[in-house]
This record gives C-alpha cells, sequence and structure tokens, in this order.
C-alpha cells in the first residue's frame, strides 16, 4: 500500500468505520471539527489527505489517533503491556491524561469523552462505571483551572 490513492481509500475507510462507531453523521463531524458543514463531504471529494490539524481534530472528534485513522492497527495510542497489568481506575487515568493533551484546543467535556472512548475501546466485556462522563469531565475542568494557576 504505497500509492497516496491506497492511503486515501484506507483513510475514508478507517473513517466511515470510527464515524459509524460514535454514532456521527457526515455533518455533525464536519460541525464538530470546523464549525462548517461540509468538510466529510469534501474530504470524501478530494484526491488528496487533509491537512494535519484537521486530521488531529477528527480524530480527536471519533475516539482514535492520526495513527489510526492513517492505518495503524491500534484504536488508542498506548503500549498494551503497560495498562493490562494496571487496575481500572489507573487505565483511566492514563486515558484522562492522555486526553488532556487536547486541552485549550477542545471543550473539557469534549476532553472527557476522548478519554470515555478510549476507555471503551480497551475494556471490549462492557466494564461502564455509571457516571464516567461527569467525573471525567470534572476531573477535565480541576485539571484545566490547576493548570492556569
Amino acid at each position: 500500500m504505497n500509492r497516496p490513492a491506497d492511503h486515501r481509500k484506507l483513510f475514508l475507510s478507517r473513517l466511515d468505520s470510527r464515524q459509524e462507531a460514535v454514532g456521527l453523521s457526515d455533518r455533525a463531524l464536519s460541525l464538530m471539527v470546523t464549525g462548517k458543514p461540509d468538510l466529510v463531504r469534501d474530504l470524501r471529494r478530494r484526491k488528496t489527505l487533509p491537512r494535519i490539524d484537521i486530521m488531529q481534530r477528527l480524530a480527536a472528534a471519533l475516539h482514535c489517533t492520526v495513527e489510526y485513522l492513517m492505518g495503524e492497527t491500534t484504536i488508542i495510542d498506548h503500549d498494551d503491556s503497560d495498562i493490562l497489568s494496571a487496575s481500572d481506575i489507573e487505565i483511566l487515568e492514563q486515558f484522562v491524561m492522555e486526553a488532556l493533551k487536547y486541552r485549550g484546543e477542545l471543550p473539557p467535556e469534549v476532553v472527557a469523552e476522548l478519554a470515555v472512548g478510549a476507555f471503551r475501546d480497551h475494556h471490549k466485556e462492557g466494564y461502564q462505571p455509571d457516571d464516567l462522563r461527569k467525573v471525567l469531565s470534572l476531573y477535565a475542568y480541576a485539571k484545566r483551572d490547576e493548570d492556569k494557576r
């Protein structure tokens, strides 16, 4: 898979699969990423890949990494050997810290959603704390406020 057209096809395939997984339409994803409704439609029409800043925002909105969108096989950007031996709280904290890299670029509730998405991808057996989003939202707000001090 060396040709640019192959990379583009793989990108569009990954984009489709993550959109379906998170339940976002082309329009909703476009609005989330750029504030304009036509981004995804235009990406499907173009013969090139999006700019890196757009790719990063797409990955954030789709709860995955840029590497995954470009063809890597893992959705989350963590070494499994490190997190498989950790407790669920430690795992969640790792995902929160990873998601917090986007603070300042994204609202705290979106940062929390990134962590929730990564945590869900890691826990395929369905372990889901009831108030996970609330906890992460509060954590993201607190972390943002702490960093301002």
